[in-house]
Order: C-alpha cells, then sequence, then structure tokens
C-alpha cells in the first residue's frame, strides 16, 4: 500500500476553532453516527474532546467503579493518558 494525494481548495478555519488546536499536536474533527459505540478504550497521550455538535454519553472507569456523563454540546472533556473509557452517540449523533 502507498500513500494517495490529492489537492482540494483549502477550507477557512475560523479563530473558534483555531482556538481548540493544541498548542503543539494534532486536532481530529469527527463524525459519529447516532449510537455510535466506542467500546472500553485508552490512549497512551492525554485526550481532548469537545463536543460541538449533539450530544454523547461519555462512560470510564474510575478506580474499578464504572461512571458515565451525559456530555452536550459545548462539552470539554479532558481525559489524561490511560483513562480507560467509551461513548455512545446520542439520538442525533455527534460531532
Amino acid at each position: 500500500m502507498k500513500p494517495v494525494f490529492d489537492s482540494r481548495t483549502t477550507p477557512a478555519i475560523s479563530a473558534e476553532m483555531t482556538a481548540l488546536l493544541p498548542h503543539q499536536g494534532s486536532f481530529e474533527l469527527q463524525r459519529d453516527q447516532p449510537a455510535k459505540i466506542h467500546n472500553w478504550h485508552f490512549h497512551s497521550l492525554d485526550e481532548e474532546l469537545f463536543i460541538l455538535r449533539g450530544d454523547a454519553v461519555l462512560f470510564w472507569d474510575a478506580d474499578g467503579l464504572y461512571q458515565e456523563r451525559h456530555c452536550p454540546a459545548g462539552t470539554w472533556i479532558t481525559l489524561p493518558a490511560g483513562t480507560v473509557h467509551g461513548s455512545v452517540a446520542g439520538a442525533d449523533g455527534v460531532v
């Protein structure tokens, strides 16, 4: 396999979106369809999530205790490296 390259018009990035970028690192824009489940997993680096549209339920393991929280649009989530977690997108999906 090899990479595929293409040329496209670069979309404008608003100041609000730029403010979400880390000082150094990457930003991922993800759309999940209604009821999409991300099963239990963890990352070796900190993870920052920001709900732009829709909602989701985030669940995590807090020292062996199941925890969950409903996260509507406008919720900023910081998951420290190694946090075992997952999520379920709401009825209208989530971005």
